[in-house]
């Protein structure tokens, strides 16, 4: 059996009449695929009935029914200093993580999102994750917004150097859900019944836009009565953005964050033999 969870997700969405694609039209995938692990690594080859093949991605899914919206151009690096973590069953491992930056246009304004998903404590890389992406960003003066799960709050230091969420407020961006309340972490099988999360995670950090307009969690409450409880074991965030007064041009911009699902999308391709 196969799961992409991306996929799962555009055809869910579809149901509800909205239309999305990770596949833009001659520029190419928004999806960053990074640690792909299996289990023959350990002994349990293809032809085994427990073997599992598992790829971490990070997709934006894009509107694809929007008047005046274009991508013009996707890169999708992997971070240049990578963390390595130490894993009981395989080792040491390289967690390969990176970052889709897109660049796109609606109504004529350029714009630039970037959807990431950092190492936080868990290892040295982070600050230099959270660097590579400013460098990437420059200071173009077009308005940017990046989002993901920092593993980080803004207060946390990353091996006595402040993480990447503190990183892009020094940069000059806004957490757009600020006050908003905690994101992470439900236990991981989703069974808990009383929510604990316990920290700030998720951001939609913003710079170069006129206002905030709204701003919200989603996935804090529980959706089952029989577990799996909660949709995610993280919140998520979504924001509204203004970027001009106008407004025609407003109610355009306002629309953009929502053309790429309002958060992060980490998808995961998991493979198991039947």
């Amino acid at each position: 059996m196969s799961l992409n969870y991306a996929d799962t997700l555009i055809a869910a969405l579809k149901t509800q009449g909205l239309n999305y694609t990770y596949m833009i039209p001659g520029v190419g995938a928004t999806v960053h695929t990074g640690l792909s692990l299996n289990t023959t690594a350990i002994g349990l080859p293809p032809g085994d009935p427990r073997f599992v093949s598992l790829t971490d991605q990070d997709v934006v899914l894009v509107r694809t029914d929007v008047p005046g919206f274009k991508v013009t151009s996707v890169s999708a690096p992997t971070f240049m200093n990578p963390g390595t973590i130490n894993s009981p069953l395989f080792g040491q491992i390289s967690l390969q993580r990176g970052y889709v930056l897109v660049d796109a246009t609606l109504g004529g304004e350029p714009f630039q999102f970037v959807s990431t998903h950092l190492d936080g404590g868990l290892t040295s890389a982070e600050p230099l994750e959270a660097e590579e992406i400013l460098k990437a960003l420059g200071t173009t003066g077009e308005p940017q917004l990046v989002v993901g799960d920092f593993n980080a709050t803004p207060n946390d230091l990353c091996v006595g150097v402040p993480c990447g969420p503190a990183e892009l407020l020094a940069a000059g961006f806004t957490n757009t859900g600020a006050g908003l309340g905690l994101t992470c972490c439900q236990s991981p099988d989703l069974s808990n019944t009383v929510s604990i999360l316990n920290r700030e995670y998720d951001y939609i950090f913003e710079s170069g836009f006129s206002s905030v307009d709204s701003a919200a969690l989603v996935g804090n409450q529980p959706f089952e009565n029989v577990p799996p409880l909660w949709p995610s074991d993280h919140a998520g965030a979504v924001a509204t953005l203004t970027e001009v007064p106008e407004p025609t041009a407003a109610s355009l911009l306002a629309s953009a964050i929502f053309l790429f699902g309002a958060v992060r999308l980490r998808g995961r391709t998991q493979q198991r033999s039947s």
